[in-house]
């Protein structure tokens, strides 16, 4: 570090100062040399360290080197690899801040690299480091320009395809408008359209295969067609069981009474059998009597038991079907019948509500059946409705408790009774529905629009539909159902619909997986949309939680784009209507807000501006001429130009004010996210599969930019399923209509739904809900009269409904004219004389129109009542509601009037642009009717504005709609009385409205509310949010000082009602972060308390706060952070086991530099030390400061005891070191300690081997080491056949296993009593030999440490470790010690010496053992069976016994085992390590056992040889791994006879002798045989090279399949001019090979002749038929005439070889001898295989009946005449001319004499033929059948990987370098005296460098056109030079650092051997890399180039090697530096 001026800067403690900088940069700029040697491993740890803590000053470092830099090219291309490393290091260590801003300065210095692929693939690899890195365009303009440029260079698609993906998602993230918002709109139509067509592809294709993505619309389709053809829509929604035929219904009142039962268990269950005999039929009850009202429909009483009876009637109920209805058992109560008096009271008021039809169908009697009455079901007309009520009832007079009990029912199931019989209290039943609603709830196919009024039930359809599907699906895929949300805007609505549905779910699936559900009563608010399970649906929840949750998925899943925005977390960052009213519009100029409101400024501009359908395809807010264009229907709040214009202006300053203020608002938070999701298809893809279906409530509250991004997360449209009403819509920022979501749909569904032939699909179907069950049908009316004129005027504002139906009548809705706030104070005429002040209900409400009248009008009446804004009072209902001065308020009463001219008179028009106000005016008035349920009084001061309100309600209905009473009237001071409250002051229901109005945020009504129930707590608690929000107003008016006062206040406040949350929000905003932060500490949120302490810097607090969260990584941080160094050292080691690996190594850098630095105390240094994670490192600084006590603590916690022994020693601690090794023994230990009590066991029992015992006397217990060693003493005291297997199989101790084999080896006749050629240890000499081998010169590893055992070499324990010789040590004898060398060497040396000595030994036993195993055997008796000279005298000399398939494996075997031997010993006399007495004599001995090989694997006849085990032994040279040294020694010995035999052995059969050898060697090794004896030979022996071509064009032929051409080329190999035909004798000397041909030849041409089968000797299919088929298809001739040709070609070979075999008969007669292999050979044990290949041909001929030639007797005749020759006289064979079946019997008998070594088989050549010439023969005599398929299919299998295999040993043979012997080179002086001095210059030019080059160009160019020789000569001879110079120049390098590098390994400490494995590691890297430009350098790749004539690219191409090359010559010098910093070389 102290070298490295990078280092030295980052190490300061204090800032430098800018000059330093400057300097620091300036060295940099000419050095960069310094930044490269920051990779190095020590300094990349520091430099790592150090960035955990000054990443900002490092990365002025570089922002300051980019201005010094002059040669930016040259530069950039050196840092590079610098860049790269900072890149891939730095990425999960720094926070993404210092990440960015370290990688865009380094990056700024790469800017002008022109080859920056590399650094762009790294950027690519590492997960958003490109978006992360440009996140600020202004910041780093050019590096964006530098990303974008990328795509102009040559990139691969998926690479470029990425990258546009990536950029593009960037740019759609962005928040800012950069005016592409066209071109990414044409961007994602694209991409949208793709997805279509892929989805429409994969929909036809079908699933092939289970993913985690979300399905397609087309698989929703079949999911859904799947669902309904399971019938599940009928009225058995819930899969419920009814009790019998009559259904019986509970009222509400009866249902809660039956399931809270308190009675014994045998009441329920006698109750529940009650009602199933009732649901039976066997209606068993009395008339009730002692109402008072007498019922129009009777009531019964059922008896139960235990005083409990069931109050029943019959009823109606919605029947199976639509438009039917069916008869139900209705029960009111159940209990005694002394409480039913009321309850029927009740009912009998209830029933005024029934038509006569219904009252007349329920007193229908249904048949009668032995006392059991059947339900009768009605059809009803399809245009009448399922309910019509009387007039009779009103509301009034019914008890508001049993209203419920009247509109709710619950039918009786047999889930039910179990659940009330189990009294299962949380059991939740839905209850019946009417038919509209069920219709609603079983529709399918479609998306769903539900619209209803307040009080139909909206809600309700939405959540029993959500269930329903929750059951199909589920019960259509049990293991998958749907995944549902259903969202809200009221969170206490959703937490208690959140329980509801997961109650009922619960309840009525039992069995399935939902009944597992947890109660989803609270939200869970840290969990992301990705996290949630099954377990979490449905989920019901707040929009806005949905939206959270979603955005905190979004982060997740792509964390780069989560920096995007503002914190939209945070609520105070959010811009709602509060915050737009307090804090943004006083900053508007009054001339912009003049006669503007406030609400509808703000809903302008979410709902129209930003948040419109207008809006949704771009996602930009309109600008001002858009939105001056817009319809009135659209924007109805401001029709006039003018107003648009200020609305437009205070929009732009909005926009300002909120950007300067760095909040959103939600248009900005949806829009957001909505970006995102089109910007990154695969997170919108993954999200969109977290969710099936969405319900909505409520959902006129939400915008259309909100609707879309619900619609972009659905893949179904029929999964979405909204509820709301438009007359409702009049929240600050909504302008909805159902029409516009229609819309919607079609946009963004129409397109997809049309693809798959589904077009409603995108067509919602919209249902209207017109039956209202909480207000009377009085102000129902009023209601619907107001939407009528709404929808009637301004018809495109709002969706036409049916007027809506009460079930009860009640009170005309009153109009007060002439009154005022005084009359609601004193309930009189206002009179001051008669005061009647009474305060108002719960139930009672005072609705104003806006705040302002709301303040005036409390300033009056005071806290006496309730009043509120009807904005406030939406989704409320109050029994009494009082609208104060709605009209004499109005802004528009011309308007008014002229509604109500529109409405008389029919020829006046409306204009609804002109009276645009009005719109919001009747939809406020529609909300202010509907919060009544019983009386709705409106009071007005004057008639002047309300009078066409008044005729508009009394006029054009036949019953007025309204009662109007003046002031003036006599009946007012009557009438005023109403306003008294109907039902006593409940303070519940204070309570009740406190806390919804506290969720709403109304905190001055809720302080009241509170105070009104008796909760003086809570009314502070709202005072104390009502003094926040003044605060905020203050706030914004600049009075920052009463605004703090106001904080304090209700800070105070919450702090004392321990309110944290809202405590610590507001000492935040009072800039009290460190009190709140001691707040959240205190109440135990420790997350929140850690974030505030650390954004105070009080890292130590933090600290603590995140260990008491848990968090320990964190923790460590911030002490870090905040220098607290000793106290992170502390808390590292007692919390090491809570932090992951990666994090903790982060701290162990941070550590290691502190160290460095002196930066932990004396005390906690100890520590420190222990925490760092290698051993190594620990031990390192506790010799640097001297704490070797600690380190002994080190090295026994750690176990370490070698290097504890060791500081025994240095500390001269001699006992304890004894000590130590005693008890590691007594210990038992097998692995502890093995790095010194394995060598302490090693040198005992290397001892006792030797017979020198150790003189420790110590006892030492048995460990794992000694009983290895114990194992191999037993083993070498009594060697026995079994043992080579033992000492190889030792692999637990791989030194005892090389120990034993080198001690064997070396002692092998002291060791072995060696009787017998199976006593020779070859495993054991072939392992030592390997072992010996692969090390090489040094002593490392497990054989090096058995080779200092074998020699007794000892290293001490001393620091020095210097070797020590032991006494009995064999180098002290004989003068190697003397001879000065390093002890590990001298032992190496000795080693090679002995065991080679003990080779060349074992050579000799192997010769005198194998001729006594293996005798020459008698000809005659393997030939005839029996020996005639064995009874004369002298008697036979061979031996007399036949061969067999054993005996010729065990033959086999043994000749390989000492030929593996030896060909292992070449390696040592290659490299000159052998000793010279024996490297005299070895290559002769090698030589010949390789020639002893060659014959045993040459087939010449089956007496002596089997090919089934040729075979096997052939491949197992080619491909076993211990056999390829064998194969490429007999490869070399190869090539070795030719070249020295060649002059005197050309002739024909030598050549061919040849190149079998080179066969079963590979195809490879004969190909290259015959490449480098064709010249040669066409020199030296024409004729035989002739006969070789002529050879070679046959077997072409063959491939080709040509039958004319095969046959001339047949006639001219065996007559032509130089036909073998007119050869010497000397080409038939070895004429087993030419048997061999004319079998090969003979048996393709039987093949093709053959329709169906042939029969031939088993050594043909084994030795020719795999290169038959590798040559040829063998697909059979197709017509007669070429099988003809085939036939006499046949005929031809059969002639040929008969006068062959006379012209061999003759020669032999003449004392000629057959050679084999160089040796005489028996021409008795050839013939038979000679006759046989005749009658072969013969017996396959005469099959073909067909093609049997007209003379085939006159070649049978001359074929026996040779069987009568001398030499092949075969009297066997002889049989009778014609005699097909004779000749036949006598060729198997002949194939018998071989004794199962050569048995004739039937091959098929098609498959499947079960009849075939030689069927009969076969079966007589169980002849073998081969198939031709399966046949090629083994020749493949088997081809290939004898190809592979002897490449490798090829190539492994070759880097051993080949033998150098005398001869050679005297061979070699002697051709160069030969030739002429100018082939001598020639050849010197030949091998320069440029000769080299130009004989390459000039092979090059043989083919190619004239310009690309120019481009080659030109360009290339100027640039291959540099090249292949530099090529040379890295090669050389590569393996120098490689040799230095293993030289110095051997002597390295630990440090250094890291350093070491680092340069080999690199080196080896570089080698690849070297590999790599070999072969991209080679003529084939070069060639490549020049047949494409592609000049350019091979410009291109040759520049591209020269700076990669150049690249990775840089990266050499660093490590040569490495070598040349150790110690010691």
């Amino acid at each position: 570090m102290d070298d490295n001026p990078v280092l030295e800067l980052l190490a300061r403690e204090e800032e430098p100062p800018f000059r330093l900088l400057q300097k620091t940069a300036a060295f940099l700029a000419v050095n960069p040399d310094v930044l490269l040697d920051l990779m190095e491993q020590d300094l990349s740890d520091d430099l790592l360290g150090l960035l955990e803590i000054r990443a900002a000053r490092f990365s002025r470092i570089l922002i300051e080197l980019g201005g010094h830099v002059r040669n930016k090219d040259e530069y950039s291309l050196t840092l590079t690899p610098f860049v790269r490393y900072l890149v891939r290091s730095t990425k999960d260590m720094l926070d993404q801040g210092e990440y960015r801003d370290v990688i865009n300065a380094a990056l700024q210095l790469c800017l002008a690299n022109r080859s920056r692929w590399q650094l762009v693939k790294e950027i690519a690899a590492q997960d958003r480091t490109m978006e992360l890195l440009i996140r600020s365009v202004e910041k780093h303009s050019k590096l964006l320009q530098w990303f974008l440029d990328i795509t102009e260079e040559g990139a691969d698609a998926s690479v470029l395809t990425d990258w546009m993906q990536r950029v593009v998602a960037l740019i759609g993230n962005c928040p800012s408008d950069h005016h592409v918002s066209t071109t990414l709109n044409s961007w994602r139509k694209i991409e949208s359209l793709c997805q279509a067509l892929r989805k429409v592809i994969d929909s036809d294709a079908g699933p092939t295969q289970t993913s985690r993505k979300s399905p397609s619309l087309g698989s929703h389709i079949k999911n859904t067609r799947r669902l309904r053809n399971d019938n599940f829509g009928d009225s058995e929604i819930w899969n419920v069981k009814r009790l019998g035929d009559w259904q019986v219904v509970l009222s509400s009142q009866a249902f809660q009474k039956f399931r809270s039962l308190k009675g014994s268990l045998k009441t329920r269950e006698a109750l529940s059998a009650k009602l199933k005999t009732l649901a039976a039929g066997y209606l068993n009850w009395k008339i009730a009597d002692g109402s008072q009202e007498v019922p129009r429909v009777p009531l019964k009483i059922a008896k139960g038991r235990s005083n409990m009876d069931f109050l029943c009637q019959i009823d109606l109920a919605p029947g199976p079907e639509l438009n039917m209805e069916q008869q139900v058992i209705k029960i009111w109560a159940i209990g005694s019948q002394s409480t039913f008096s009321i309850i029927a009271d009740e009912v009998a008021k209830f029933q005024k509500s029934y038509s006569q039809e219904h009252v007349n169908n329920c007193l229908e009697a249904g048949v009668l059946v032995r006392g059991k009455q059947d339900p009768i079901v009605y059809q009803r007309p399809g245009n009448t409705q399922a309910f019509q009520g009387s007039t009779d009832l009103d509301i009034r007079l019914v008890n508001q408790d049993f209203t419920d009990t009247f509109n709710k029912s619950f039918t009786v199931t047999e889930e039910m009774l179990q659940s009330i019989i189990d009294q299962d209290l949380a059991a939740e039943f839905p209850f019946d529905m009417s038919e509209m609603e069920l219709q609603i709830i079983q529709h399918s196919g479609t998306p769903t629009l539900i619209m209803g009024r307040s009080g139909t039930g909206k809600t309700t359809c939405l959540v029993f539909r959500m269930i329903h599907r929750n059951f199909a699906t589920l019960r259509a895929s049990p293991e998958s159902p749907a995944r549902q949300v259903l969202l809200t805007r009221s969170e206490t609505l959703a937490d208690k619909l959140a329980i509801y549905s997961g109650r009922i779910m619960r309840t009525l699936s039992k069995d399935s997986i939902l009944s597992k559900l947890p109660d989803k009563s609270q939200q869970q608010s840290q969990r992301t949309l990705l996290d949630l399970d099954l377990a979490d649906f449905p989920l019901v929840c707040t929009y806005d939680h949905f939206l959270t949750t979603l955005k905190r998925a979004m982060d997740s899943y792509d964390p780069t784009t989560s920096g995007e925005e503002p914190n939209t977390d945070a609520r105070a960052k959010i811009v709602d209507f509060k915050s737009f009213r307090h804090r943004y519009w006083t900053h508007f100029p009054p001339e912009l807000r003049k006669n503007l409101s406030v609400d509808l400024v703000f809903a302008e501009i979410m709902g129209t501006i930003k948040g419109s359908t207008y809006t949704c395809a771009t996602l930009q807010y309109l600008d001002v001429q858009k939105y001056q264009e817009l319809s009135v229907r659209v924007a109805p709040n401001f029709p006039s130009s003018n107003d648009r214009s200020r609305v437009f202006r205070i929009f732009q300053r909005y926009e300002k004010l909120k950007i300067e203020s760095r909040e959103i608002d939600p248009i900005d938070f949806v829009v957001s996210l909505l970006r995102r999701l089109q910007a990154d298809e695969r997170m919108k893809s993954r999200l969109a599969s977290c969710i099936h279906e969405f319900y909505v409530d409520e959902v006129q509250d939400l915008r259309c930019i909100d609707i879309l991004l619900l619609l972009t997360l659905g893949n179904d449209p029929r999964g979405f399923h909204f509820g709301g009403d438009t007359a409702q819509a009049i929240s600050q920022d909504s302008t909805f209509r159902f029409q516009d979501v229609k819309a919607m749909f079609h946009n963004h569904f129409g397109r997809q739904s049309a693809a798959i032939g589904q077009e409603a699909l995108a067509k919602p179907l919209l249902f209207t809900l017109s039956r209202n069950y909480r207000s009377h049908q009085g102000i129902l009316s009023l209601a619907s009269s107001v939407m009528e004129l709404l929808f009637n005027n301004f018809p495109d504002t709002i969706d036409k409904s049916a007027p809506e139906i009460g079930t009860l009548i009640g009170p005309t809705p009153n109009l007060f004219l002439g009154c005022d706030s005084s009359n609601l104070r004193n309930r009189s005429t206002g009179d001051s004389s008669s005061p009647h002040e009474v305060l108002f209900g719960a139930e009672q409400v005072i609705l104003t129109r806006d705040e302002e009248q709301k303040a005036e009008l409390i300033r009056t009446i005071g806290e006496s009542a309730l009043v509120l804004t009807i904005l406030q009072a939406k989704g409320m209902e109050f029994e009494d509601v009082v609208l104060f001065n709605f009209f004499h308020t109005t802004p528009d009463p011309v308007g008014w009037r002229s509604i109500q001219r529109s409405t008389i008179e029919a020829s006046f028009t409306f204009h609804a642009a002109k009276h645009a106000a009005l719109c919001s005016e009747l939809k406020h008035l529609y909300v202010a009717i509907t919060r009544a349920r019983i009386r709705l009084i409106m009071i007005e001061e004057s008639e002047d504005n309300v009078q066409p309100f008044i005729d508009l309600m009394t006029l054009r209905s036949a019953v007025p709609l309204i009662e109007t009473i003046s002031i003036q009237s006599p009946r007012f001071a009557e009438k005023i009385q109403i306003l008294e409250p109907r039902t006593s002051d409940d303070p519940h229901r204070w309570a009740a409205h406190g806390e919804e109005f506290m969720t709403r945020g109304d905190y001055a009504v809720a302080s009241l509310c509170f105070r009104r129930a008796g909760l003086p707590l809570k009314a502070k608690v709202a005072e104390a949010h009502l003094k926040e929000v003044e605060g905020l107003e203050l706030e914004a008016k600049g009075e920052v000082t009463a605004s703090r006062v106001k904080f304090e206040e209700a800070a105070a406040t919450f702090l004392e009602m321990d309110l944290t949350s809202d405590t610590t929000r507001l000492l935040i905003r009072l800039r009290r972060p460190d009190d709140a932060a001691e707040v959240w500490y205190q109440s135990r949120q420790f997350h929140q308390a850690a974030l505030l302490f650390e954004e105070t810097s009080n890292y130590q607090r933090a600290s603590s706060s995140w260990h008491s969260n848990g968090d320990f990584e964190k923790a460590a941080v911030c002490l870090r952070k905040g220098g607290f160094n000793d106290e992170m050292v502390s808390f590292l080691t007692t919390n090491k086991a809570h932090f992951d690996s990666r994090a903790f190594i982060r701290h162990q850098r941070v550590i290691k530099f502190l160290l460095k630095q002196q930066k932990i105390s004396l005390d906690h240094r100890g520590l420190a030390i222990g925490l760092l994670g290698s051993v190594r490192e620990q031990e390192a600084f506790y010799l640097e400061y001297e704490m070797l006590e600690r380190l002994v603590e080190l090295y026994k916690e750690q176990k370490l005891h070698s290097e504890l022994l060791n500081l025994h020693i240095r500390l001269g601690h001699l006992q304890e070191a004894f000590e130590l090794a005693s008890s590691m023994r007594c210990r038992g230990e097998s692995v502890i300690g093995k790095a010194w009590s394995s060598r302490l066991t090693s040198i005992v029992w290397t001892d006792r081997i030797t017979s020198e015992p150790s003189h420790s006397k110590k006892v030492f217990t048995k460990t794992e080491g000694d009983r290895c060693w114990q194992l191999a003493f037993n083993i070498l005291r009594a060697w026995d056949s079994s043992s080579s297997e033992k000492v190889l199989s030792m692999d637990n101790d791989p030194t005892i296993r090389e120990y034993l084999c080198l001690y064997v080896a070396i002692h092998m006749e002291q060791v072995i009593q060696v009787t017998k050629l199976a006593d020779l240890p070859y495993y054991i000499l072939h392992r030592a030999l390997v072992a010996i081998k692969s090390q090489g010169s040094e002593t490392s590893g497990p054989f090096g440490a058995a080779v200092l055992l074998l020699c007794g070499v000892h290293r001490s324990f001393s620091p020095s470790q210097n070797y020590t010789l032991r006494p009995w040590s064999p180098l002290r004898i004989g003068g190697w010690v003397e001879t000065g060398k390093p002890l590990p060497e001298t032992a190496l040396r000795w080693t090679y010496d002995k065991l080679c000595g003990v080779i060349m030994r074992a050579n000799e036993l192997t010769k005198e053992f194998f001729w006594i195993k293996w005798p020459t055997r008698c000809s005659f008796f393997l030939v005839t069976g029996f020996c005639k000279f064995r009874t004369r005298t002298p008697n036979c000399p061979h031996h007399h016994e036949l061969v067999t398939r054993s005996a010729l494996a065990e033959f086999l075997h043994d000749v390989l085992s000492i030929n593996t031997i030896l060909c292992e010993m070449t390696s040592l006399y290659n490299r000159r390590v052998m000793p010279e007495t024996i490297s005299k004599v070895f290559l002769g001995a090698r030589r010949q056992w390789l020639e002893r090989l060659v014959a045993a694997l040459s087939f010449v006849s089956a007496f002596e040889q089997d090919t089934v085990v040729l075979n096997e032994f052939r491949q197992k040279l080619r491909t076993e791994k211990p056999l390829r040294t064998v194969a490429s020694t007999l490869e070399d010995h190869l090539f070795y006879r030719v070249r020295t035999d060649w002059t005197t052995h050309t002739s024909l059969g030598y050549v061919f002798e040849q190149l079998d050898i080179a066969a079963y060697l590979g195809r490879t090794v004969m190909r290259s045989l015959i490449r480098r004896t064709s010249m040669p030979l066409s020199r030296q022996d024409p004729l035989t090279y002739a006969a070789l071509a002529r050879l070679d064009r046959l077997q072409t032929q063959i491939t080709s399949g040509n039958p004319i051409g095969f046959l001339e080329t047949l006639q001219d190999y065996l007559r032509g001019p130089r036909g073998i035909m007119k050869l010497p004798w000397n080409a038939f000397e070895i004429f087993h090979c030419h048997t061999s041909k004319f079998e090969e030849i003979a048996l393709y041409l039987l093949l093709q002749i053959a329709q169906s089968s042939v029969m031939v000797p088993r050594s043909w299919v084994d030795l020719h038929l795999s290169d038959i088929l590798m040559r040829n298809s063998l697909v059979n001739a197709q017509t007669f005439e070429q099988r003809s040709v085939y036939r006499d070609a046949l005929i031809i070979l059969l002639r040929a070889f008969v006068e062959l075999l006379r012209f061999v008969d003759t020669s032999i007669q003449e004392t000629k001898k057959l050679q084999v292999c160089g040796r005489d050979y028996p021409s008795r044990i050839l013939q038979q295989r000679n006759c046989e290949l005749l009658t072969i041909i013969m017996v396959n001929l005469l099959a073909v009946r067909a093609l049997c030639p007209p003379d085939i007797k006159t070649h049978w005749e001359a074929m026996l005449q040779v069987l009568e020759l001398p030499t092949t006289k075969i009297n066997h064979l002889k049989h009778n001319v014609g005699d097909q079946n004779e000749l036949r019997n006598v060729v198997l008998a002949s194939h018998g004499r071989y004794h199962a070594k050569n048995p004739l088989v039937i091959v098929n050549i098609l498959d499947g033929v079960t009849q075939h010439p030689f069927t009969a023969f076969q079966k007589a005599n169980g002849l073998a059948n081969e198939h031709l398929a399966t046949l090629r299919r083994v020749a493949i299998s088997q081809e290939v990987p004898g190809l592979e295999s002897r490449i490798e040993a090829t190539t492994e043979a070759s880097a051993e370098g080949a033998a150098t012997d005398v001869k050679a080179a005297r061979h070699i002086w002697m051709f160069w005296q030969k030739y002429s001095p100018r082939l001598r210059e020639r050849k010197v030019f030949a091998d320069t460098q440029y000769g080299r080059l130009m004989s390459k160009l000039h092979k090059l160019s043989q083919s190619c056109s004239l310009r690309m020789r120019c481009v080659l000569f030109s360009y290339g001879s100027e640039v291959l030079p540099e090249v292949f110079s530099l090529l040379d120049t890295l090669d050389s390098s590569i393996s120098a650092l490689k040799k230095r590098a293993l030289l110095k390994l051997d002597t390295a400490g630990v440090e250094s051997s890291e350093a070491l494995d680092t340069v080999l590691e690199a080196a080896t890297k570089l080698g690849e890399a070297l590999k790599t430009h070999h072969e991209g350098l080679s003529d084939e790749s070069l060639q490549s180039f020049v047949q494409a004539e592609d000049g350019d690219g091979l410009k291109a191409f040759l520049s591209d090697e020269l700076q990669l090359m150049g690249e990775e010559k840089v990266k050499i010098g660093p490590l040569e530096e490495i070598l040349d910093g150790m110690v010691g070389d």
